[in-house]
């Protein structure tokens, strides 16, 4: 992203938020269908006090598909101009 941001001449990035929210939704149903395995603690799950489909962050299944999607084609981001004087 570094690269793509100085290859632009930008220095902003950020998500759009649709995409943002159509991930979240998708880590809350990988959290909610993986609700067995809250016997595994960790910082993931809130130590297991966190509620079913709180879940922030997952690295399997379709995970790689949204990462790979995004670096391909740049579309969940907008970017803005540099203004370096």
């Amino acid at each position: 992203m570094l690269s793509t941001l100085r290859d632009r001449g930008e220095d902003i990035v950020d998500v759009h938020r649709q995409p943002q929210e159509d991930y979240a939704e998708h880590c809350r149903q990988a959290d909610i269908m993986s609700a067995p395995l809250r016997d595994c603690l960790s910082y993931y799950n809130g130590h297991g006090e966190a509620e079913p489909g709180s879940l922030a962050y997952y690295g399997g299944g379709r995970w790689h598909k949204f990462r790979i999607a995004a670096q391909d084609t740049l579309k969940p981001y907008f970017f803005g101009p540099a203004t370096h004087d």
